[in-house]
């Protein structure tokens, strides 16, 4: 099975419970996953899925703790052709910017080359009050993985 690197954008702290909860689901169909709250280019690995869950602040902006990864890979525009990747964004269709860090963040991993593993899920607090089941089922697709 597959080893996943979940990088957690968070504002408070909401998404660091779905990481961890994605952990639990991801475990149970035989993959392995470890939670960054600080991820860094460097911890980048071809060998590992890179799952990206993030929360959208201001202006659809991305978290303080995930933009750091952002702006290095903007300045540093590594060659990520070898690196899987998928995105879980959480928002709020209320708002302009819908889920605006999670589609700035998956432009750019496709933009360096980047392979998604699935598609990209946004999910709306509108529509999903509890993001944990719509993550859940979107998760099952990583068997294929």
């Amino acid at each position: 099975m597959s080893n996943l690197l979940i990088a957690v954008g968070t504002v408070y702290g909401s998404t660091i419970d779905l990481a961890e909860e994605a952990i639990e689901v991801l475990a149970a169909m035989g993959h392995s996953a470890e939670m960054f709250m600080d991820f860094q280019t460097n911890q980048l690995n071809s060998d590992s899925i890179l799952l990206i869950m993030t929360a959208s602040t201001g202006m659809g902006d991305i978290p303080d703790n995930l933009m750091g990864f952002y702006c290095d890979l903007l300045d540093e525009k590594p060659d990520l052709k070898d690196q899987r990747f998928a995105i879980v964004g959480l928002g709020d269709s209320g708002y302009d910017y819908f889920n605006g860090a999670a589609r700035r963040l998956n432009e750019l991993l496709l933009e360096l080359g980047a392979q998604p593993v699935a598609e990209t899920l946004l999910v709306d607090a509108n529509e999903h009050p509890d993001p944990a089941e719509p993550i859940a089922s979107w998760l099952a697709t990583f068997n294929a993985y």
